[in-house]
């Protein structure tokens, strides 16, 4: 009896071995066909994940870490829980970033929450800006002063902008703004200095902008809104503080708009 528990327990043994083996095997032929693949659709693969993700084939071969440090859509996302852990995001960032040297970058999107080290944030934007980003996506929760508006306000290459703060974080345009690229602008979360910070922000890029949202700012400080435009097609407006005194609305080629306020604000529209 002791002999058949024994057969038993090797037999149930051998079998979960030839499983693993099996599924070792299987996990090396996976990988092997996607080592077939041409560095384009590698690239593409890539490309459709989050940064940690494909991080995680570099230990494959040297080839995949050259197409990792090749992608041309990056995507952070730095909210985490703990400080360790947002220390070791940091340093992943730094060092994924020193990899890829002057590669160009076509969309750089980063998501981070309090914590996070203002200096290095200021560091990986300007490094997206410096090299050509077309599409810029900042989702950044912080009180601390970051040192990088100005470069984004004079960004030549860009086509889309969205902006993304905690509503204690008070935005600050420079006179020299000028976005002549930029297709589509979206403000979420931010509390506007003045009229004229808005103001040379919208007109920074009147001739191109087809896309404007305005999304749960607080705009108590700016007493006069004016959106014109002949290019617009979108605007979108909505916020919990409107503009204190006037909103005035000029766009003759408008195909969409959703206005919504909880303060009442005396407003005017041409479209």
């Amino acid at each position: 009896m002791a002999n058949k528990r024994k057969r038993v327990s090797g037999n149930t043994e051998n079998k979960k071995t030839r499983e693993v083996k099996a599924r070792t095997v299987e996990e090396k032929d996976a990988v092997d066909r996607f080592s077939d693949l041409p560095d384009h659709l590698l690239l593409k693969i890539m490309s459709s994940l989050t940064i940690k993700e494909p991080n995680q084939t570099c230990v494959l071969s040297k080839r995949w870490k050259d197409v990792f440090t090749s992608i041309s859509d990056i995507d952070l996302d730095g909210f985490l829980k703990n400080q360790p852990l947002r220390d070791t995001f940091m340093n992943f960032v730094g060092r994924f970033l020193l990899l890829r040297k002057d590669i160009d970058v076509k969309s750089f999107r980063l998501d981070c929450g309090f914590g996070m080290d203002p200096c290095r944030i200021s560091g990986w934007v300007h490094y997206a800006l410096r090299i050509g980003v077309t599409d810029l996506d900042l989702n950044i929760k912080t009180r601390e002063s970051i040192q990088f508006q100005s470069g984004v306000f004079t960004c030549k290459t860009l086509k889309t902008l969205k902006l993304c703060f905690d509503r204690s974080f008070t935005l600050r345009v420079p006179t020299s703004c000028c976005l002549q690229n930029l297709e589509v602008l979206q403000l979420s979360d931010l509390t506007f200095s003045d009229d004229e910070s808005i103001q040379k922000l919208i007109s920074s890029c009147v001739d191109s902008l087809e896309e404007l949202r305005v999304e749960y700012c607080n705009l108590s400080n700016v007493n006069k809104l004016g959106v014109c435009s002949t290019k617009l097609k979108r605007l979108t407006i909505t916020s919990y503080q409107g503009p204190s005194q006037e909103l005035e609305i000029n766009t003759p080629n408008l195909v969409y708009l959703q206005y919504n306020y909880n303060t009442p604000t005396k407003h005017s529209s041409r479209t």
